[in-house]
C-alpha cells in the first residue's frame, strides 16, 4: 500500500470558515435566489479559492464547537450581507405589486426570479427590471469588491453582534417600502380618482352599474398605460437605490469607500 501523506489540519479549518462567508451570501444575495443549492455551493468554492490568499491572518478555533460556531456566524454574516442588497433591489417590486394590487392583476400569480416566490405579474416584470440594473451598472462588482474587503475589516472568526446588522436591515425594509409606495404614487392616485369617478356616477344612475360594467375594465387598462409610460422615470428614479446598496453593504461590511 501507499501511504498518503496527511493533509495539515489548519488550512482546512481555515478554508472552511472562509467558505461560509460567500456561502452565506449567496444564499441571498439577488439573481442567486432561484438558483439550485448545490449550484450555489459550487459558485462559492472559487469565491473561496480566490479570496482565502488575502485574507488577514485570523486566529483558528482551537475546539470543534467553537469551530462549528464560527462556520455558522461566518454563514449569518453573509447571509446578512446579502439581505441588505436584495432588499433594496426589491423597490420596484414594492412599486409593481401595489400597481397590480390598485389596477386588479393581483390575482395572476406569477414566478418571481428575484425571490424565488409567488408574485403578480407586475411585480414579477419590475423585479426583472430590478436585476437587469442591477448587472447593467456593475452593482454586483462593487458589491463582490465590497465583500472581498470584509475579510480584512471582519476577519473570520469575528462575532458580529446582531445589534450591528439587525437595525441596518431594518431601516433598510422601511427605505424599501418608502421608495416602492412613493413609485407607485403617479398609477395610485389616478385609481383613485377614477374609482371616486365611477362612484358618482354610480350614484347618480345606480341601475347601471357602471363600476362592474366598465370600472374594472376602465380601471385595467388605465393603470397599464400608466404603468408602461412611468416605469421609465420610474427606473431612473431607482437607480439612487443601487448606490444606497453599495453604500449600505460598505457599512455592514465595515469597509471605507
Amino acid at each position: 500500500m501507499i501511504d498518503l501523506p496527511a493533509l495539515p489540519l489548519e488550512p482546512l479549518v481555515a478554508c472552511a470558515l472562509v467558505f461560509s462567508r460567500p456561502a452565506g451570501l449567496l444564499l441571498t444575495f439577488p439573481g442567486f435566489s432561484t438558483a439550485p443549492p448545490t449550484a450555489r455551493l459550487g459558485l462559492a468554492l472559487p469565491l473561496t479559492i480566490i479570496l482565502y490568499p488575502g485574507v488577514a491572518d485570523f486566529q483558528l478555533p482551537a475546539t470543534l464547537p467553537l469551530l462549528v460556531g464560527g462556520i455558522l456566524l461566518e454563514s449569518i454574516t453573509g447571509i446578512a450581507m446579502g439581505m441588505v442588497v436584495g432588499i433594496l433591489l426589491g423597490t420596484l417590486t414594492v412599486m409593481g405589486e401595489m400597481i397590480s394590487t390598485n389596477i386588479g392583476l393581483h390575482t395572476a400569480q406569477m414566478l418571481d426570479p428575484l425571490t424565488n416566490s409567488r408574485s403578480d405579474s407586475l411585480g414579477s416584470l419590475c423585479s426583472v427590471f430590478a436585476l437587469a440594473l442591477f448587472l447593467g451598472t456593475d452593482t454586483h462588482l462593487e458589491c463582490i469588491k465590497i465583500f472581498a474587503a470584509s475579510f480584512q475589516s471582519i476577519p473570520p472568526g469575528v462575532f458580529l453582534a446582531p445589534s450591528g446588522y439587525v437595525p441596518q436591515l431594518v431601516d433598510t425594509v422601511g427605505t424599501m417600502l418608502r421608495v416602492g409606495i412613493a413609485l407607485a404614487g403617479p398609477t395610485t392616485v389616478l385609481v383613485f380618482v377614477i374609482n371616486l369617478a365611477l362612484s358618482v356616477l354610480g350614484r347618480m344612475a345606480p341601475n347601471m352599474n357602471i363600476f362592474f360594467s366598465i370600472g374594472l375594465s376602465l380601471t385595467l387598462v388605465v393603470g397599464i398605460v400608466v404603468f408602461m409610460a412611468s416605469i421609465g422615470p420610474s427606473m431612473a428614479a431607482f437607480m439612487p437605490m443601487l448606490d444606497e446598496a453599495i453604500a449600505q453593504l460598505a457599512t455592514l461590511a465595515r469597509v471605507t469607500r
